[in-house]
């Protein structure tokens, strides 16, 4: 009897161990625990749903109604992606995390209303020459003028295919409003080669280069670079040991060819202007070289200036006479030597009389200045010594005769005359 008992007990303790493994979701044939549960996605509007609007999990293609809810979906990361449909701009996708046991719910809003893009190319010989353009990550070429419709509202990038002679145009993001076409140029610019020779071989031996634009990175001899936009273009040259640095030059890149520039260097000598007396120096007096406006102390030595004549100019200082321009001549590997002497300068103050004289029209001029200055004026920096002050007519006056004046240096000296009633 005990024997029968036990018999039964272990039969159905069995029967319940095999019931534990069959269908649950609880523990699977092999004992290990499997974790599921349910994701829920809700779309709208109501008339993007009436036109066609399903959703997709991950990789699935099958399309599923607004509402369902799909169970058994394994827990951790999943994808949500929506089915495009004709007028509206579809959601993107979303990343949702399931949990055991529970329904995760998504909602897919679809927004009404697509715009339009269209791509115009520029200029025409770029188009000729194949500049087309792409959108967004889609490889299809479209030519100018092309328009894309039915694209989502928000934002999409527009590329340019390379052209050769031409620099492609930067990517351009754009955004699309519902119900609109929205106009965009892509402009491509011609370029070009640019090669420049530089002489002669003694000067590049005394580091003559060349410069393109406002980059700083010397080009050799020889050198060519290409890629540049079509147009107009300044050269600088670097210094050279014993030659004159040319002056910059603008050159003119073709487009689609290499332009060919030949510089030379010439041999170049030293200038050196020693300016007298010590007040002038003191005072502000320098010089400056074929009216260039860099000037310079007495006694600098100003060096790589091209062999031949030159013309030295000087400063303007109070309380002295500017010297006149002075021509020189620099030779090759040479120091030319000058002395430029600034006079010590006295003024003029003439005082016309009377009044009437000076209403009707009376002025007075100095030496060969045609400036007529009034009754009382002072005119400064003249040379100490003598110099002519005319009159000018007044009406109803004799004109006073020229006078021949004394001017001491450093000081001024008043003048006065008398204009005399004509009978």
């Amino acid at each position: 009897m005990r024997h029968r008992i036990a018999t039964s007990v272990l039969t159905i303790a069995a029967l319940a161990l095999a019931g534990c493994g069959g269908n649950g979701a609880a523990s699977g044939g092999s004992g290990r625990a499997v974790t599921v549960g349910s994701v829920k996605v809700t779309l709208g509007p109501t008339a993007a749903v009436t036109a066609g609007a399903t959703w997709m999990l991950d990789s699935n293609t099958t399309g599923n109604a607004s509402g369902m809810a799909v169970s058994n979906i394994a827990t951790g990361t999943h994808t949500i992606a929506f089915k495009p449909v004709l007028g509206y701009t579809t959601p993107a996708r979303q990343t949702i995390t399931v949990t055991a046991n529970q329904t995760t719910s998504v909602t897919g809003t679809y927004v009404a209303g697509v715009g339009a893009l269209k791509v115009t190319l520029g200029p025409a010989a770029a188009v000729t020459a194949g500049a087309k353009w792409t959108l967004d990550t889609s490889t299809t070429t479209r030519a100018s003028g092309a328009t894309v419709t039915g694209l989502p509202v928000g934002t999409h990038v527009v590329k340019f295919t390379p052209v050769t002679g031409y620099v492609t145009p930067a990517d351009q993001t754009v955004t699309v409003t519902a119900n609109q076409t929205l106009a965009v140029t892509g402009t491509y610019v011609a370029v070009g080669g640019l090669k420049v020779t530089l002489g002669p071989t003694a000067a590049i031996g005394g580091g003559a280069k060349w410069m393109l634009d406002t980059a700083a990175t010397p080009y050799s001899s020889g050198a060519t670079i290409t890629g540049l936009g079509a147009g107009a273009h300044t050269l600088r040259f670097a210094p050279a040991i014993g030659y004159a640095t040319p002056a910059n030059q603008t050159v003119t890149v073709v487009p689609g060819a290499t332009t060919s520039v030949t510089v030379t260097y010439v041999r170049a000598g030293s200038l050196k202007i020693t300016i007298l007396p010590a007040t002038a120096v003191n005072a502000g007096a320098k010089w400056s070289l074929d009216s260039v406006a860099t000037t310079y102390p007495s006694a600098t030595t100003v060096s790589a200036i091209a062999i031949g004549a030159h013309t030295v100019n000087f400063t303007t200082v109070a309380g002295f006479v500017t010297p006149a321009n002075l021509s020189v001549t620099i030779t090759a590997g040479g120091t030319t030597n000058a002395t430029a002497t600034y006079a010590a300068a006295g003024s003029v103050k003439v005082t016309l009389v009377p009044a009437a004289a000076i209403a009707a029209g009376a002025k007075w001029t100095i030496d060969s200045s045609t400036t007529a200055n009034a009754s009382g004026a002072v005119v400064g920096s003249l040379a100490a010594g003598t110099h002519t002050i005319r009159y000018t007519a007044a009406t109803g006056y004799i004109t006073p005769a020229s006078q021949t004046v004394t001017v001491t240096a450093g000081s001024t000296l008043a003048v006065s005359r008398t204009y005399a009633v004509s009978r």
